[in-house]
């Protein structure tokens, strides 16, 4: 095959779509008058183009794209993430329970972070608790069985 009809066989897309420029269109043009094997490529990725033509590429609706980005995968990780929180904290809180038991007053700063701690825990907790009483007072389904 030569440079030349490698050229022109990267340009039949282009041919195609009516993207070239016109000296290129003219020089496709003509490589398809000459050349029997090029016009049947032609003929073959025109079949195929109608082919694609005809399917249908609904773009997701903004339900489906919500749904996709609470993946299996991030809910995962989140749930990784939220382990080693979690693990992280009770050691921190088990090693300073130790501190204020066995090593009395040589640790203060281990003792203010589990206060620290402690504290965060118990703000957290009675902000879930307090949005999850405001979400039931106001559900509209909550008189409804299963």
């Amino acid at each position: 095959m030569s440079e030349e009809m490698t050229e022109i066989k990267v340009l039949l897309m282009g041919f195609m779509d009516g993207e070239l420029a016109p000296d290129e269109m003219a020089r496709v043009n003509d490589a398809l008058m000459r050349d029997a094997s090029l016009r049947n490529e032609y003929e073959s990725l025109c079949r195929a183009c109608g082919k694609l033509d005809r399917l249908s590429f609904d773009l997701p609706d903004e339900e489906e794209m919500k749904r996709l980005w609470k993946s299996p995968f991030s809910r995962s990780a989140s749930l990784f993430a939220w382990s080693l929180i979690v693990a992280g904290l009770l050691v921190l809180s088990a090693y300073t329970l130790y501190a204020i038991l066995f090593l009395s007053g040589e640790a203060p700063l281990v003792t203010v972070s589990l206060v620290a701690v402690g504290v965060g825990f118990l703000v957290l907790f009675s902000l879930k608790v307090r949005d999850r009483v405001s979400t039931y007072s106001k559900d509209p389904y909550k008189d409804i069985e299963k």
